[in-house]
């Protein structure tokens, strides 16, 4: 198998602290201000700008990007005033305009922070609930003013998962994503490993550079926490690649990891470090107090619950009943009453209950460190891996466990299954075999567990290879995700990344033969050729649909639709003349093919960031706001409109309606609209329902086999279909094991090709249902992007920003 280098983004180590590029390789126009303060001073950032409701509803208008605005940095504005060494930390706040209750105990929160003069604020982000102008309003308004340049924020998942603007919002009034920044004596630095629409994360090979980077810039001797949504080890799977970040922690003094996401509190001590996951405050008007005390083995911090007493607790030791947020309930438990809550009973003061959580050492040895396996060896043996663990001698006879890692699962928690190893005689060396008959061939993980007293520990995940992947030809590594799905036509493929390259090539069974490349704006939306193959549509956050030369890359316009183009361009034909239907925010554009001009333009749908249908006479789009659309395909006009769900809150709207379909015009005059819970044909004259079957057919793009056979993807309950599309009628459905989010399925001779979220192609033959073939093409990266197959090769890309080819011949 060949693997190159074909083409590199501007190296991590180049950029500055707080420089917009994030860590998915979006990156994000700075002002020249912005640059210079950066360039000045690495640990401050600009003066935080406050909003009132004009300013945010102008926002609203389209002006969100523009540098009237200014902005907030990330790292907050120094006091001019020693402040005391406490500091506090919450996350998960959720503000939405429909439930106010949350906005006002986030209100006492800090102003009760305030009063306390706090050196600094962390919130860890999920501040709101999905990022709209009105919940920005709500939350800043949170905020009192002598407060607000001592609050740094790391964003959620929430805070622009399911709004195409929320990120530039996000980034006018918060500031940077990553950034570092010193209080309380420590080095704090906040990592984002979110992918733009997605639920799952990953650092990336450039977000590591990043963090090494700022790692190495870390005083000798200075205590370095980490801030990020996610938390990592022990049984949380956010991060596709969480392994590579445990690695680069060892050779830092980074002592603990500040996390959100899970609405509950843990707290554990494994690999050098004290991780807390917060309660989140949209549970109860709470947060947590950290101050500086001497510890055992020197400095420390001593970590605190503080809630207000009126939340309804009783006694002195207040509780919560967390709930898992539903993103997170793929098989998981309801949390007991007492789950979550560590250290000892609370005291109150009348007005606050407050509660010891624990200790985070910040000096003396770091957590677990000694437990650190000597070495790991995996060998794959036909259906046995087998398995040897050396332990250093300070930790010889501690309990070692090992696990195949849990690879399916996706952005969500698992408590494994733990085999323990067996000791040698001298108990240094433990062994041990598992069955892999069951797996692929590919790339696949092992986690080893290596546990302390104390119920402390220290996990590594290594790979390994089984062999029998011959399919594979090469890879071609691009330097960003390539989340966009890809396009292909007459031969020529075209491949974009979130960095914003654009790439042209030929592919063959040996090698990838670069044409062309060039850089736009991030892409996360597929590109699509024009009938002849001689233009390349390509959707861009940068605000544009770019036409591009086939041949040279050379632009032929460039479409400016005012807001993030994250839809998938739907080229179509109207009047006989080519006509490409893009959404764009919370807007549908319709703009001729030749020449780039814009025809009609419609906001009645929100927010829609998938790929529109149409017959010639109708357009047909999903949106933010519950409902399907059906408009005038000359004028833009709404022809019908039909509910998909009767949520009553605009987030809810938003992420149980069809705001990232991919829709289909079926036979017999219907056309296919697919939420997290339903699909629905409905008349395309009418928009009356015809037929509906229940699953998430929203994300994975459907194939239409032929006037009896669609092709459909249901991803959370990770089954592939065939189903009648006159009527709904199954004719198959076959559960493939691996959810396909925004993926779906390339068809050659009789096969649907199904590349998984979670790194797996699995081949399923169209006609029986039956699944032929897998490969575990990768172990540590995500996967979203729809792969094509030109000739007899199969392309799929990858959260890496690899390009695999494949035969299938």
């Amino acid at each position: 198998m060949n693997s190159k280098r074909l083409h590199r983004t501007k190296s991590v180590h180049d950029q500055r602290v707080g420089e917009g590029s994030t860590m998915d390789g979006i990156d994000h126009p700075a002002t020249a201000e912005s640059q210079h303060k950066t360039a000045e001073s690495q640990h401050t950032s600009r003066e935080p700008y406050r909003l009132n409701r004009r300013t945010l509803l102008s926002m609203a208008a389209g002006s969100v990007g523009a540098t009237a605005l200014g902005s907030v940095g990330g790292s907050g504005v120094a006091s001019a005033q020693p402040r005391p060494s406490g500091f506090a930390l919450l996350g998960d706040t959720h503000v939405g305009v429909t439930v106010p209750q949350r906005a006002e105990w986030v209100s006492w929160v800090y102003e009760h922070i305030a009063a306390r003069d706090a050196a600094a604020v962390c919130h860890v982000g999920d501040i709101m609930d999905y990022g709209s102008v009105e919940e920005y309003e709500a939350y800043l308004s949170t905020i009192p003013d002598d407060l607000f340049s001592r609050v740094r924020h790391v964003p959620g998942n929430h805070d622009w998962r399911w709004d195409a603007t929320a990120r530039e919002r996000y980034r006018e009034l918060l500031g940077d994503t990553r950034y570092a920044f010193d209080a309380a004596g420590i080095r704090f630095v906040t990592i984002d490993p979110s992918h733009l629409f997605q639920e799952g994360g990953g650092i990336g090979e450039h977000g590591m550079e990043w963090l090494i980077d700022q790692l190495d810039q870390a005083p000798d001797g200075t205590p370095v926490i980490l801030m990020c949504h996610f938390p990592i080890g022990f049984d949380n799977y956010y991060l596709s690649d969480q392994e590579r970040l445990l690695e680069i922690l060892y050779d830092y003094n980074v002592r603990a990891w500040f996390a959100g996401h899970i609405h509950y509190e843990q707290l554990h001590r494994f690999n050098g470090i004290t991780q807390l996951a917060v309660n989140g405050t949209l549970n109860a008007p709470l947060y947590y107090w950290l101050e500086h005390v001497t510890g055992t083995d020197g400095p420390a911090l001593r970590v605190s619950e503080v809630r207000r007493a009126d939340d309804g607790s009783s006694g002195a030791t207040p509780r919560t009943r967390p709930r898992i947020p539903e993103h997170a309930r793929d098989g998981a438990e309801e949390p007991d009453a007492d789950r979550g809550a560590n250290g000892t009973d609370a005291s109150s003061d009348g007005e606050t209950v407050t509660r010891e959580v624990g200790t985070i050492p910040l000096g003396g040895p770091r957590i677990a460190l000694h437990q650190r396996p000597l070495t790991v060896d995996l060998e794959p043996e036909r259906e046995t891996l087998r398995v040897s663990v050396r332990l250093r001698s300070r930790a010889s006879g501690s309990p070692v466990h090992a696990q195949l890692y849990p690879q399916h699962t996706y952005a969500m928690k698992d408590p494994g299954d733990w085999t323990e190893l067996r000791p040698d005689a001298r108990r240094r060396r433990y062994s041990g075999a598992f069955d892999i008959s069951d797996l692929p061939p590919g790339a696949h993980r092992m986690t080893v567990r290596v546990s302390g007293d104390g119920d402390v520990w220290c996990e590594e995940t290594h790979g390994y290879t089984i062999p029998g992947a011959e399919r594979v030809r090469w890879r071609v590594e691009l330097g960003a995700p390539v989340q966009a799905g890809l396009a292909a036509h007459d031969g020529l493929l075209v491949a974009t990344t979130t960095a914003g390259t654009v790439l042209a090539g030929n592919p063959t069974s040996s090698g990838l033969d670069e044409r062309w490349s060039r850089d736009v704006g991030a892409v996360t939306g597929r590109p699509v050729f024009a009938d002849d193959g001689a233009t390349v549509y390509v959707p861009s956050v940068d605000h544009r649909l770019y036409a591009l030369d086939a041949d040279t890359g050379e632009t032929r316009f460039a479409y400016d639709a005012g807001d993030p183009v994250t839809g998938s361009p739907l080229l179509t034909h109207v009047e006989g003349e080519p006509v490409i239907v893009v959404g764009a925010g919370e807007t549908v554009h319709a703009v001729d093919a030749v020449t780039g001009a814009g025809l009609w333009s419609t906001g009645e749908q929100g927010m829609f960031v998938g790929r529109a249908a149409a017959d010639g006479q109708r357009v047909y789009t999903g949106g933010g706001n519950a409902y399907a659309y059906a408009y005038d395909a000359s004028t833009g006009e709404v022809v019908w409109s039909f509910r998909t769900n009767t949520r009553s809150e605009s987030y809810r709207q938003l992420i149980y309606g069809p705001w990232y379909d991919n829709l289909e015009v079926l036979p017999g005059g219907q056309v296919l609209v697919s939420t997290v819970t339903d699909a629905f044909a409905l008349d395309v004259e009418t928009g009356v329902e015809r037929w509906s079957i229940s699953g998430s057919y929203i994300f994975a793009p459907k194939t239409l086999l032929d006037d009896t056979r669609l092709l459909v993807i249901d991803d959370w309950a990770r089954t592939v279909s065939v189903i009648d599309p006159r009527t709904g009628a199954s004719h198959w459905t076959t559960n493939i094991g691996v959810r396909a989010l925004n993926t779906g399925a390339a068809v050659h001779e009789g096969v649907a090709w199904v590349h998984g979220t979670t790194g797996q192609l699995v081949a399923v033959d169209l006609d029986s249902g039956e699944v032929t073939e897998r490969l575990q093409l990768t172990a540590t990266a995500n996967c979203y992007s729809t792969p094509v197959v030109t000739g007899d090769m199969l392309i799929v890309g990858d959260q890496d920003g690899v390009l695999h080819g494949l035969s299938l011949a």
